[in-house]
């Protein structure tokens, strides 16, 4: 944690390199649902879905991805082993269309985590051709009320820093920032 002094001791004594920090954040106000887009469908991901969400996850994430092929079967191998335990993860995945008349686009996805008695929302990416027009705040919205729905009133997410963007949509549904955490790197 940022405000942990004997944490901080630690480090410079490691003389450990900065790399990135992120704020864990709280869901502290349930804002009223606005209405979005009545083409946009937020759902539970099924199991034959898997290329879609990690087409989100790559092209929502690419700044981070070092080698393309290793980091998709990573992606992939981490959203099969999550799938495989639908009672601990959920798979959301927000799409644009018709399902019906073949024309379903993938927009976004996240992923919430059940753990000991609060929700975690987790790679939540929204496309970059789909990215300011309101469809990520959808997708938040909705997974938020189902969430709530299925019992689960405390949900938080984490996000870096540095991303503005990501920072006002989470502040703007009514989370707040509960602490922050730093990430270093320490040679061996």
């Amino acid at each position: 944690e940022h405000s942990s002094l004997s944490g901080q001791a630690f480090l410079r004594a490691r003389d450990a390199t900065y790399s990135e920090a992120e704020h864990e954040m709280l869901l502290t106000e349930s804002k009223a649902y606005a209405s979005g887009d009545d083409r946009v469908l937020v759902r539970p991901a099924r199991h034959d879905e898997v290329d879609k969400l990690l087409q989100v996850q790559v092209e929502s994430f690419e700044q981070q991805v070092g080698s393309l092929e290793q980091e998709e079967e990573r992606l992939r191998q981490r959203i099969l082993r999550h799938m495989q335990e639908p009672d601990l993860s959920t798979y959301y995945i927000g799409v644009f269309g018709e399902p019906e008349v073949g024309c379903e686009e993938v927009i976004g996805c996240c992923r919430a985590d059940m753990l000991e008695g609060i929700v975690g929302i987790y790679a939540f990416g929204v496309r970059p051709a789909y990215q300011g027009r309101g469809y990520g705040r959808q997708i938040l919205e909705t997974v938020i009320q189902d969430l709530q729905k299925k019992g689960y009133p405390r949900i938080m997410l984490d996000v870096d820093i540095e991303n503005a963007r990501a920072l006002h949509l989470y502040r703007s549904s009514g989370f707040t920032i509960r602490t922050t955490y730093d990430y270093y790197i320490i040679a061996v």
